[in-house]
């Protein structure tokens, strides 16, 4: 009787054991690898500029204006294109100016003079400058191929920059910058007509958007 309560007890663990080896095989056997591929899309924009001025050098990045005299009006229109296979966007443009001084002086075009000019600016259609970041913001959504307005088509040399800012060089460097326009609703700032008028982001989350600065 010991012999066969032992004989039992050594089935029973037995069954339990195949049980639970063809459970598992029957899964490996019977599962089927999907692999998920997820091509993360682009955003690609190309900012560049035309002018009508004759004797504008065209350099590396823009024109050089050589001679500028107060009053004039230069001809200079910056605009921002999106490149074919890139994902739809919003685009904004930060201007930055710097002077150098003429030989001999210490000091060149004073901020004053520089914010003077930038006030002057006359915006093309759909820009809007957002005073508390500095950023010029295109509204609408642009998508391949698509280019924006000019953010402006001249400069105008204030009447008032006298012979302080003769010989002096001004520099105005121009960037450029896009984020997705899908999915990013919870970072968008918009006016009550639904115009983008800022981008609520710290520098941290502009970097890992992927915002792009050509």
């Amino acid at each position: 009787m010991r012999n066969k309560k032992f004989v039992g007890l050594l089935v029973a663990v037995g069954l339990i054991a195949a049980v639970g080896i063809g459970s598992t095989l029957a899964y490996f056997t019977s599962k089927d690898n999907v692999t998920n591929v997820f091509t993360l899309g682009n955003v690609d924009i190309t900012l560049a500029e035309t002018s009508d001025e004759e004797d504008a050098e065209q350099i590396e990045q823009g024109f050089k204006f050589v001679d500028v005299l107060p009053g004039q009006t230069i001809s200079k229109k910056p605009n921002v294109k999106v490149s074919k296979d890139s994902q739809p966007c919003y685009i904004r443009i930060k201007l930055k100016l710097s002077s150098t001084p003429a030989e001999g002086r210490a000091a060149g075009i004073t901020k004053d003079n520089m914010d003077t000019l930038v006030s002057g600016l006359k915006l093309g259609d759909g820009w809007k400058l957002n005073t508390q970041d500095g950023y010029y913001y295109y509204g609408s959504v642009l998508e391949g191929e698509e280019v924006s307005s000019n953010l402006f088509n001249q400069v105008i040399i204030p009447g008032n920059w006298g012979n302080v800012t003769a010989g002096c060089t001004m520099n105005m460097d121009i960037q450029a910058e896009a984020v997705q326009s899908d999915y990013s609703d919870s970072i968008l700032v918009k006016d009550a007509s639904g115009n983008v008028v800022g981008w609520n982001l710290t520098k941290t989350e502009t970097d890992d958007l992927g915002i792009t600065t050509p």
